[in-house]
């Protein structure tokens, strides 16, 4: 793949039927450029943006001589081997790398004996000198390490077999002396017996078993043990040594002693010595070179002689050897074409006495059925008896004869009879020792027929757990199809809710948009008002405002035309006042009028425009609730959407279920177990129905969360009001609870599928068992049927179904667990 991009590498992975098949590798079901590989924590997803381009890449050559100039020595020793080799044999690119100390690691692990390590990050940020015990903690769980020092806690996890326990701890029974080794079973229970308690320990058939901490406490007794025959052994030595030296300074000094007068009477008696040593050498040494010379001459004639006679010893015997192997070969060859040619004759006779004497005996039987028609037929008949008469006599003796060389051939077969019966004996043993074995075989077979009745009856209350289970499934169904509809009609009521809201939303804007502009309309009134009383207030403090005509005409409720003014008093009493009083009196009282009316003007628009504020206030309040009811339509929509999916659930399990149904009434009572396929579709449906309720509960929460929001919510008037990015906090706290609630629901459905899955591979070893108790029952039949076999084959047979049956039984062992020994 020179030119190739990483599209086409991921196709070519997807196309691949090997790794298709591979469950740890996961492709994606929409066109994603990834793809997933299933570890034994997590899943993590691989994308292959740059794959090709980054497995192509090496390590540049100026940062290997940076690293190997570095002074931190752990980083010289890792480049060490990259930054030492030549030029062209540094371009490696990472995926070389990466491959080349993967080798090394498997070379590493297949020498030797390795153990599983499991490899713990202290932390994520790769920091030095820096642990976290949360992350450990979860790291140890996910690898189960916790459950295993759990488990291990609970029952025996230490264990030795009874030789290597009394090699190690025979230290701490020396009463048993060679116990150890005669009887480690024996030994190993009085030697725990003495040292620890009776429940911290348990015996096994080869081993032995203990609890946490026990082995450690041995330990510790050993080491004292050990330490206490230490100082003992230091202390005798050390006296042996101290003894020893005593008495080699004492040796020594006897031993320079006697040296020295030795030396003093050596040298006295020294030249006598010399001198009869000197004679006595020079008169062997005479003698045996004439010795030797002798023997020499002597063993040489000796081998000489033997050799010739050997010689012609040898010629000899080969000549008698060879004269009689050819009499031999002459013998049998002789002797096979004499017999070759004998049974030739004597076929060839027996053919042709066999062709006359058919030949007579059909010409007698002509001449007996013309004979039986004569009148002289009584009188040849009497004859001839008389003649058969004879013969028969003639051959009792010739019986006779043969009788006698019968007996003697009987004694022959006697004694053949006798060793054979020897042999029988032999055989009878052996038939008795099969018989045992057949009894064992017989009783493994009665223990076999009882488990099956148990599995019968297991299986006779599995089909009746199944009609309970299908009319549970059929309650449910009822029950689930209820739980719809009615959430169904509360989600209809909701949509229906929510379109009163949303017209109400609109009639409400349409009020607004009309009150606002009625309200600016007021504000301009209220402002020329205003701007008006203050003129006046001006005009009335001026000092020409009795002379001003025209101020006097302007004012409201004045008719020149007419002569009379009428004034209503506070109590409703009428006062006309004529025209022809005092023109500056009139004109103040008219003044002071219009200025009531004024007054009462304002404060009616003080009072239209309080009300205004009142329902603006009112309409924020509606729009807030509207935003909400925004805010809850997705929430609807997405229920809208789950009521749907729960919908077409329940549609697909009342199909499989009737499906299931009809396979069973179709395959009959005894084929088909839907005891696993019900109970995996009843926890499906109750998983289904918790994440239904629980997703109502959760709905229901956040709606009476959401409508309780508005009413506490402060006033629009207030400086405390919420903008809309409160709201919006508000909405995103709201879905990531969701979030992490429909997460926690999605973990319990892996864990159930877990325990499924677990479930499902159990019926499978208990299928596996079935088949391996069908197959003793067939061995015991074949046992039965071989019993009655003739002896010359039924020995190699028989062995062959022992062997087959211990196979068997030891793969039935396997499955279940447990030891099994065979015997020899």
């Amino acid at each position: 793949m020179v030119r190739a991009t990483d599209a086409d590498w991921l196709n070519q992975l997807r196309n691949c039927p090997t790794i298709k098949k591979r469950e740890h590798f996961v492709l994606p079901k929409f066109k994603d450029p990834a793809f997933t590989i299933r570890h034994f924590a997590a899943d993590v997803k691989y994308q292959v943006d740059g794959f090709l381009e980054k497995n192509r890449d090496t390590v540049n050559e100026q940062l290997l001589e940076v690293i190997h100039k570095s002074k931190f020595q752990f980083l010289k020793e890792m480049v060490g081997e990259a930054a030492n080799l030549r030029g062209g044999q540094r371009k490696k690119t990472v995926s070389c790398q990466f491959r080349d100390s993967l080798k090394e690691l498997i070379v590493v692990l297949t020498s030797t004996r390795p153990h599983y390590v499991r490899c713990i990050k202290p932390n994520d940020e790769k920091e030095r000198y820096c642990f976290e015990p949360k992350r450990a903690i979860q790291q140890l769980r996910a690898c189960g390490v916790l459950e295993t020092v759990r488990i291990s806690a609970a029952g025996y996890p230490s264990r030795w077999s009874y030789e290597d326990f009394g090699k190690r701890y025979r230290v701490l029974y020396a009463e048993g002396g060679k116990m150890w080794r005669t009887n480690p079973k024996k030994f190993a229970d009085c030697a725990c017996q003495k040292s620890i308690e009776d429940d911290k320990f348990a015996l096994g058939k080869t081993k032995i078993f203990f609890r946490t901490g026990q082995v450690a406490r041995l330990e510790r007794l050993r080491q004292d043990t050990l330490a206490l025959a230490a100082l003992k052994i230091q202390t005798c030595w050390r006296g042996f040594v101290q003894r020893r030296r005593y008495q080699q300074l004492k040796n020594n000094i006897q031993i320079i002693q006697a040296a020295t007068r030795a030396f003093l009477a050596f040298r006295r008696v020294k030249y006598l010595q010399m001198h009869r040593a000197a004679v006595c050498i020079q008169a062997n040494f005479r003698g045996f070179l004439c010795r030797r010379s002798y023997i020499q001459m002597r063993t040489a004639a000796v081998a000489i002689q033997s050799h010739f006679r050997a010689s012609l010893v040898r010629q000899w015997v080969n000549k008698i050897r060879y004269e009689q192997k050819a009499i031999i070969i002459q013998k049998y060859c002789r002797g096979w074409l004499v017999r070759k040619e004998q049974i030739e004759r004597k076929k060839k006779i027996t053919l042709v006495q066999c062709c006359v004497r058919r030949w007579l005996a059909k010409r007698r039987l002509r001449e007996l059925r013309i004979e039986a028609k004569s009148v002289g037929h009584l009188q040849k008949l009497n004859h001839g008896l008389e003649n058969k008469i004879i013969e028969l006599q003639q051959k009792l003796d010739r019986m006779n004869g043969l009788n006698s060389k019968l007996k003697e051939q009987c004694a022959i077969g006697e004694e053949k009879q006798k060793v054979s019966h020897a042999e029988l004996l032999i055989e009878r043993e052996q038939v008795v020792s099969l018989r045992s074995r057949l009894a064992a075989i017989e009783e493994e077979h009665e223990r076999v027929t009882k488990q099956r009745d148990e599995t019968s009856a297991q299986n006779a209350a599995l089909e009746a757990r199944c009609n309970e289970t299908r009319e549970e499934l059929e309650k449910a169904a009822l029950l689930h199809e209820e739980t719809l509809n009615d959430m169904r009609k509360d989600l209809d009521n909701m949509r229906k809710k929510f379109d009163a809201l949303s017209e109400d939303k609109s009639m409400l804007e349409a009020q607004r948009t009309t009150e606002l502009d009625r309200l600016k309309a007021a504000e301009n009134n209220l402002k020329l008002m205003r701007e008006q009383l203050e003129l006046n207030a001006s005009l009335l403090d001026s000092s020409s405002f009795s002379r001003n005509g025209s101020i006097r005409s302007s004012v409201n409720g004045y008719d020149h035309n007419n002569s009379h003014l009428v004034v209503f008093g506070t109590e409703g009493e009428s006062l006309t006042i004529g025209g022809g009083g005092d023109s500056k009196a009139v004109s103040e009282i008219q003044l002071i009028f219009s200025q009531q009316g004024i007054i009462n003007e304002l404060r009616e628009s003080k009072d239209r425009i309080q009300r205004e504020n009142d329902r603006l206030r009112d309409m924020l309040e509606s729009k807030a609730l509207v935003e909400s009811l925004d805010k809850r339509k997705s929430l609807a929509a997405y229920e809208a959407q789950k009521i749907q999916e729960l919908e077409l659930q329940n549609e697909k399990l009342k199909h499989d279920i009737v499906r299931l149904a009809r396979e069973k009434d179709q395959s009959g009572a005894g084929s088909m177990d839907l005891a696993p396929i019900i109970e995996r579709t009843m926890e499906e449906n109750d998983r289904r129905r918790e994440e239904s309720t629980g997703l109502r509960a959760l709905l229901v929460s956040n709606f009476e969360r959401q409508t309780a929001s508005p009413s506490i919510s402060p006033r629009p008037d207030s400086g405390h009001w919420s903008s809309n990015g409160a709201a919006r906090s508000e909405s995103d706290t709201s879905v990531n609870d969701i979030d992490d609630d429909l997460s926690v629901d999605r973990q319990i459905r892996q864990l159930k599928n877990q325990l499924q899955m677990q479930t499902r591979s159990i019926s499978d070893k208990d299928q596996e068992i079935d088949g391996l108790h069908n197959r003793i029952k067939e061995l015991l039949s074949l046992a039965a049927r071989l019993s009655m076999a003739p002896w010359p084959h039924f020995g190699h047979i028989y062995m062959h179904c022992v062997f087959k049956r211990r196979q068997a039984l030891g793969r039935f062992c396997m499955l279940m667990e447990c030891d099994y020994t065979v015997e020899a």
